[in-house]
């Protein structure tokens, strides 16, 4: 049977069913809600049987007739500091070697502009530019995209120990508020955790999977063979090397003829090749997928790519090719990459300490070795200016260089041109150069190039197996009907889809009875919504939508699946409807843990799709330290009393706000419960402090007061509701952070959630 919903004016629900008197329907699950089994989880989203769904409408198809190419456009002077408010005609564009035109011009901020300015990707549709001019930078909360590309495969272990303290320090230290970061790694061991994600906690689950991998195929043989040294052998250009290494092998085995023992050795560096080479494959693979995965996010990114090096085989490589697939996919999605030597201040690679060193009195070893470095460094250089970015070598600095690039990308300049409609018989790979005219001794970082197609699967080079893992949003072979396929498709994006806009809003509490819930709210715009075209107030939308829970392991935890029918006879013709939300709630039973909740929607009437997803850390509320709920945030109900409520009044009225969009008016009300306050015999002896803050600035600190435990009966599980007037405070998004502290424990907790004022 259809859940039959109403629509709510503002942050409510006017339906008894959903209504959320916090005090009293908060901590407990919905009666009759499906319930995760504790011993035998759910299967994941992909497992649900299909239900009949109305069939998906034709999607309206946009056609434009040309394309205009952009390049992000970074100039540094000879001391490497930013230029600033550089005009169009300062540039000199050749596109092939031939002067370009330039036809769009944009000096963007980024984090601070949305970046995404009217342009899509290099070849994506175009919307004309405004009449007015250039327009300087418009400061906006967007915040940055960063996703940090670990190659375990070329990392030794002291390596991956600075590449875990430089992910933490970004992550402790210079995250904002509306960042976005993402750890992945060659070989895939973050797993489900490589998602972009404004979560702290999940980024720091990522640092911690960390672990060094080495390929299993290494050559542990006598004498020791560098990666460098198979290449040299391979080659065939230095004899000296080869009669070393015969003749050592011959020391080992003393009876092996000298034709024998020369067998063994270029077998050996052949063998060591051929892993190089595949693993340096799956390496520039997987850094091309994290790529092309945020095409379709707006806005510039940053890629760090941290690594030791790795060497490229000139003659068994399609060594030119891959790189250029690497700079078309980082245009296309507006990626810049920053390569860091992990090694930090780089020496000469010593042998492993496990195997014995080798006596070399004519130095032919150590001469091969002389060009290691700089030929280890030379693809970390390539990948970076390929890109419009900066390799970052030969510094032990390592911490500082996240935010020193992330400084130099700060501001930057777009560049668009209309390209030359000249219908190549292949797919031609169309080289970019941009100068500052007269200034020749400033540096202008830019996209190499780009193809005049982005190449297809059957042309790239698929990942090894090894690096392959199952996602809990993976499809199955299951047959799906049309309208199924689209929810399920939205369900397992990468990124959320907007079609349907939809915000999701996740909160744990604790009660003796039912133990920890999470509580998943998801919110609609009911303007988005299709109520048919029939006058009358008993018009209705259906709305199809799918909640799943994974684990941070990406394991299917429980998965509710249900039909929405909206009505329209709860719409006031006084009201605008634009602000009106519906807002649908699913609790689910859980044990602590990080987990995942995404949910997807579907309007049968129009077919548009939306998804959301957020990350939860839900820690044991039970007997441990003192604790803090989740913030639940809404705006005072008309009939509730003003001021700041004390805890045994926490049933007052409240309009809950799954999106945390408020007006610049009303009061913003909170509720969050303490748990474990010690009060042994006693009252707890617990003060409270609220901070609102903006960008990390504090603008509204209250005192710390006292708690209130007038009426409470259970104390260890306190409810607190205070308010915030945000009348006067402009639009834009802010944290509101409630910090508790156990005077007779000694403790500290502390609970923030973001908010908008629209």
């Amino acid at each position: 049977m259809p859940r039959r919903i109403g629509i709510g004016s503002g942050f409510g629900i006017f339906t008894p069913a959903l209504c959320l008197v916090l005090a009293g329907t908060f901590p407990n699950p919905v009666r009759g809600q499906q319930q995760p089994s504790r011993s035998s989880p759910q299967p994941p989203a992909t497992s649900l049987p299909t239900p009949s769904l109305p069939a998906d409408p034709q999607d309206p198809v946009f056609r434009v007739t040309a394309d205009l190419v952009q390049a992000d456009v970074i100039v540094v002077d000879r001391q490497g500091r930013l230029v600033d408010n550089l005009r169009r005609e300062d540039f000199e564009l050749r596109v092939d070697d031939r002067p370009q035109a330039i036809s769009f011009f944009e000096r963007v901020q980024a984090g601070l502009l949305d970046d995404d300015i009217q342009l899509p990707a290099v070849g994506g549709a175009v919307t004309p530019p405004s009449s007015t001019g250039e327009p300087a930078a418009r400061p906006r909360d967007s915040g940055r995209t960063v996703l940090f590309f670990v190659d375990d495969f070329h990392l030794s272990h002291p390596s991956l120990e600075r590449a875990r303290h430089v992910l933490t320090g970004f992550v402790d230290r210079e995250m904002r508020l509306n960042d976005l970061a993402a750890i992945a790694s060659t070989s895939g061991q973050t797993g489900f955790l490589q998602q972009l994600t404004g979560n702290k906690a999940v980024l720091r689950a990522a640092v911690e999977r960390l672990r060094n991998r080495t390929p299993a195929a290494m050559d542990v043989e006598i004498p020791p063979m560098t990666t460098h040294q198979a290449y040299i052998l391979e080659r065939g250009s230095d004899r000296d090397l080869l009669g070393f290494f015969v003749r050592e092998t011959q020391r080992v085995h003393p009876f092996l003829p000298r034709d024998a023992a020369e067998n063994i050795v270029l077998g050996r560096a052949h063998r060591i090749v051929e892993q190089s080479d595949a693993i340096t494959s799956d390496t520039l693979s997987a850094l091309e997928s994290l790529v092309r995965s945020v095409s379709d996010l707006s806005g510039r990114k940053v890629v760090f790519f941290l690594s030791d090096g790795f060497l490229i085989n000139l003659r068994g490589m399609d060594t030119a090719n891959r790189l250029q697939r690497i700079a078309d996919a980082a245009a296309r999605s507006r990626v810049t990459v920053y390569s860091i030597d992990a090694r930090g201040l780089a020496a000469l690679p010593d042998f492993d300490a496990s195997r014995p060193a080798v006596f070399d009195p004519t130095a032919i070893v150590s001469r091969t070795s002389a060009d290691e470095i700089s030929l280890l460094q030379e693809p970390l250089q390539r990948l970076a200016v390929d890109t419009g970015g900066r390799a970052m070598l030969n510094s032990n600095a390592l911490a500082a260089a996240i935010p020193r690039a992330l400084q130099e990308t700060s501001v930057y300049y777009l560049l668009g041109w209309m390209p030359e409609q000249e219908g190549h018989q292949d797919n031609h790979f169309h080289r970019i150069e941009v100068s500052v005219r007269g200034r020749p001794e400033w540096t202008v970082r830019v996209p190499r190039g780009f193809y005049d197609a982005p190449p297809t699967d059957e042309q790239r080079t698929a990942p090894s197996s090894r690096r392959r893992g199952r996602s809990a949003t993976s499809t199955g072979a299951a047959e799906e009907s049309p309208a199924d396929a689209a929810l399920l498709s939205a369900l397992r994006s990468a990124h959320p889809v907007t079609t349907l806009p939809a915000s999701l809003r996740l909160s744990f509490s604790e009660t003796p009875s039912t133990g920890t819930v999470l509580t998943v709210s998801t919110e609609l715009n009911a303007s988005t919504l299709d109520f048919g075209s029939s006058e009358g107030s008993e018009r209705q939308a259906v709305v199809d939508v799918i909640t799943s829970v994974f684990s941070d392991q990406g394991q299917g935890v429980s998965t509710v699946k249900e039909r929405l029918t909206v009505s329209f006879s709860s719409m006031s013709s006084t009201r605008n409807t634009t602000s009106r939300r519906v807002i649908y709630r699913h609790q689910f039973q859980m044990k602590p843990g990080l987990y995942q909740v995404r949910t997807a929607a579907r309007d049968s009437g129009t077919g548009r799709v939306g998804s959301a997803m957020e990350w939860i850390e839900i820690p044991n509320l039970s007997g441990g330290p003192l604790s803090l709920s989740s913030l639940v945030l809404g705006e005072r109900a008309s009939d509730a009393s003003q001021g700041e409520a004390n805890a045994a009044a926490s049933a007052a009225p409240m309009e809950v706000s799954a999106g945390h969009h408020f007006g610049r008016g009303p009061r913003l009300r909170f509720l969050t419960y303490i748990y474990n306050a010690a009060h042994a015999n006693a009252v707890p002896d617990v003060v409270l402090k609220v901070q609102v803050s903006r960008d990390e600035k504090p603008l509204m600190v209250t005192p710390f007061s006292r708690l209130r435990t007038d009426g409470i009966e259970d104390l260890s599980r306190i409810p607190y509701l205070g308010e915030v007037n945000l009348e006067g405070m402009p639009g834009g998004r802010y944290v509101l952070q409630v910090t508790a502290i156990d005077r007779t424990a000694q403790t500290i907790a502390a609970q923030r959630t973001d908010f908008e004022i629209e």
